[in-house]
């Protein structure tokens, strides 16, 4: 599947989002929770299934995806003049 990573700040808070064809995954910087959801199962979000030991290893993949593609996308300079 198509996997997706967007990063915004709205009202000052981080947040990180990925969606890779069958889960969705969000957090907000600062908070102890996130989002995950099966699209598969789930299509409209109903159940959250962050705290859900049974989905603990999905989450684990989707959060590291999305620190590397964060990393990815981060400015590689090593020493950055400005923030765009």
């Amino acid at each position: 599947g198509r996997a997706g990573i967007h990063q915004r700040a709205a009202l000052g808070v981080g947040f990180g989002h990925r969606v890779d064809g069958r889960w969705r995954l969000s957090v907000w910087q600062g908070c102890p929770w996130g989002e995950l959801y099966d699209l598969r199962e789930d299509p409209w979000e109903q159940r959250n299934l962050w705290s859900d030991p049974a989905f603990a290893e999905a989450k684990s993949a989707l959060l590291l995806g999305l620190v590397h593609a964060m990393q990815d996308h981060a400015d590689s300079s090593p020493h950055p003049l400005s923030v765009s």
